[in-house]
């Protein structure tokens, strides 16, 4: 028998399972290891002591049809419930989730949402979906990318029985201080000597809020300590 194969498939008829043994064996009676006539063949080893034995045990090697009677199958009185579950409460939960915890809670059937799903489908029942929700609002601070000169951070400690404040211009993302200065008072004058120093001051003396490709953004936050 003449048989070349460059490689066996996973579901094999049983007779090629037949000739590929009496290759093996033809092999094997001329003095070629077992395993070196598999392999040429490009079979695995075990598949092939697999094959022997149940030749042996029943017979054949034609596979059996798929599917069987396994003990975890679904019953049929589950089908049934699984369907009128969701004809009556579909509409409310819409989903084979909520469908499922649905019917585990009121003790009409106890299976996984992916079981709801499989039997919604192979009744070609279409289920709701989740609704519609709206679009988020639009956060309040503005979106700047995580990038040098974008998001700047002031910081002033108290000295109480100095009755100084020192302060602090950091940039977040690079670390980088514009400056410090040592002030009795705490207001926004100190932040803006030090924001002028880098031009981060629009025409006005504010702070700019929008930043474009030329000119930074700015947000600025405050964390105080006293000492």
């Amino acid at each position: 028998m003449g048989l070349t194969l460059a490689e066996v498939p996973t579901r094999v008829p049983g007779e090629v399972k037949e000739g590929l043994l009496k290759l093996v064996d033809d092999a094997v009676a001329v003095g070629w290891p077992h395993a070196r006539a598999c392999r040429t063949l490009r079979i695995s080893d075990v598949r092939v002591h697999r094959w022997r034995k149940r030749l042996v045990k029943i017979g054949t090697l034609e596979d059996r049809a798929p599917g069987g009677n396994p003990v975890h199958r679904l019953l049929s009185w589950e089908v049934d419930a699984i369907l009128q579950l969701i004809e009556d409460w579909g509409p409310t939960d819409r989903t084979h989730r909520k469908l499922a915890h649905r019917g585990s809670y009121l003790g009409i059937v106890y299976v996984s949402p992916s079981t709801v799903l499989r039997v919604a489908e192979s009744a070609h029942v279409v289920l709701p979906g989740e609704p519609a929700r709206p679009r988020p609002a639009a956060p309040v601070l503005p979106e700047n990318p995580w990038e040098p000169n974008r998001i700047w951070i002031w910081d002033a400690t108290h000295f109480t029985r100095a009755g100084r404040a020192v302060w602090a211009i950091v940039e977040v993302v690079s670390r980088y201080w514009i400056g410090w200065l040592s002030s009795s008072e705490q207001t926004a004058t100190q932040v803006q000597l030090a924001l002028e120093d880098q031009g981060l001051l629009d025409a006005d003396g504010r702070p700019r809020r929008q930043g474009t490709s030329e000119q930074p953004a700015l947000i600025a936050w405050s964390t105080t300590a006293r000492r």
